[in-house]
């Protein structure tokens, strides 16, 4: 889903070596996703390990963010 539904301002710092896995040529070219998680308690997202699609090729990969402080599971709603 849209991580900007979740976190407003949401812009992780993608690692030269994921940009270049991806062949990423501007942040433009990124979309990115975060997987929900249904719980009894309700459903979270995973900020912290977000999924990044390259626009122009579709190549898409779920990368994991570093010394970055994006909670693993936060909760929807």
């Amino acid at each position: 889903m849209d991580p900007q539904t979740v976190a407003s301002g949401y812009a992780p710092i993608l690692s030269e070596e994921q940009v270049a896995d991806l062949g990423l040529a501007s942040p433009d070219d990124a979309m990115l996703l975060v997987v929900a998680h249904p719980r009894r308690d309700g459903v979270s997202v995973n900020l912290l390990a977000p999924v990044v699609v390259n626009r122009t090729s579709g190549a898409a990969s779920q990368v994991i963010l570093e010394d970055q402080d994006y909670p693993l599971r936060a909760a929807l709603g």
